[in-house]
């Protein structure tokens, strides 16, 4: 039965064209507020946020501290504009991806694409989201973080959710074919950013046909 759910090399969509800008375009400079984003994913990824201070940050960004709150009103407004600004970009391009038409291969492609895509494209920031379900704190900034977890979580359970419609095997599996996919893609993204694999169109292949045994086994 799941044979008829394997996907082929051609199931899985060509990788979009990166548009890359000529070295000789000159590159405006940073505003401070951007600075103070750039600087506080570096240290926030690096210590966790409960491991860095207004001042650190505000030094790092070299800006006075009332510039920071200038831009922010405080830490936790940096950290809210980094996700709002960064994040969230990324849980609608995964909304638009997990969309289910009769087609389970094509959607899990689309989602592993745009998980990929992002987590290689920004990584201190994926990590430090993900980072959120491992740290002992239970404040209102771990809260925020754990919030866009459980958005992205929510998200794929509902494209397997959708899918039960016509795919009977995953009724009463949609939770934990979801987790399993969450997870599998964390893997290869943590080999991936030590070189160990690409993530290519073999990679999400791979995957997927994993994950549908694992679903119709």
């Amino acid at each position: 039965m799941y044979d008829e759910m394997l996907p082929s090399p051609t199931d899985v969509p060509p990788a979009p064209r990166v548009q890359v800008q000529s070295p000789s375009q000159p590159q405006p400079l940073p505003s401070k507020r951007e600075l103070i984003l750039c600087r506080a994913l570096a240290l926030f990824a690096e210590r966790g946020y409960n491991g860095v201070g207004v001042e650190e940050l505000a030094t790092a960004a070299g800006v006075t501290k009332p510039t920071l709150y200038h831009y922010f009103g405080s830490k936790q407004g940096v950290l809210e504009a980094l996700l709002r600004e960064q994040f969230d970009p990324f849980l609608e391009d995964l909304a638009g991806a997990a969309t289910y038409e009769g087609d389970l291969q094509r959607a899990l492609s689309q989602v592993i694409r745009v998980v990929f895509d992002f987590g290689t494209a920004k990584p201190l920031l994926y990590w430090m989201v993900l980072g959120a379900e491992l740290t002992a704190h239970d404040d209102r900034a771990t809260r925020i973080l754990s919030e866009r977890l459980d958005r992205e979580r929510a998200l794929v359970v509902e494209l397997f959710d959708r899918a039960t419609q016509d795919q009977g095997a995953i009724r009463g599996k949609q939770r934990l074919a979801a987790e399993t996919l969450i997870a599998m893609m964390t893997i290869h993204l943590r080999l991936a950013a030590h070189g160990e694999i690409t993530l290519d169109d073999t990679a999400i292949l791979y995957l997927i046909r994993h994950l549908i045994y694992g679903i119709y086994s």
